[in-house]
């Protein structure tokens, strides 16, 4: 008969020697994957800090934005709105100080999926 069950039973009745050391080894798993997803956070938050600084070619000082919800049922279709929108941009130029008014869909960088585009003769 060996000493093998007599060296388990050292370590007391919670599980003995193979216990503690599967125990030993899932501390070890679970500090190694909590600094893998630390360092990967950090990372992650260095590339969107570094994102922000970029520079896109725009110079978005001196600029005013607004956004105009139009009635859907009153402006179907883009003839309607172009009609209601070309008097108000025409309006905005003359305005001093204006040196340009632009209509958009979407504005960069943060241009949307959900933006509705129509073009003559194509269905949407």
């Amino acid at each position: 008969m060996g000493t093998e069950p007599l060296r388990d039973m050292g370590r007391g009745v919670i599980g003995g020697f193979r216990t503690a050391r599967l125990c030993d080894a899932a501390v070890v798993v679970e500090v190694a994957m909590s600094l893998t997803l630390l360092v990967g956070a950090g990372l992650l938050m260095h590339s969107f800090l570094a994102l922000r600084e970029v520079n896109l070619g725009l110079q978005a000082d001196h600029v005013f934005k607004t956004m105009l919800r139009l009635p859907p049922d009153r402006y179907k279709t883009a003839e309607r709105v172009s009609a209601f929108v070309r008097p108000v941009l025409e309006r905005i130029k003359a305005i001093p100080g204006v040196t340009d008014a632009a209509e958009s869909s979407s504005v960069p960088p943060n241009n949307s999926r959900d933006s509705k585009i129509e073009i003559s003769g194509k269905s949407p």
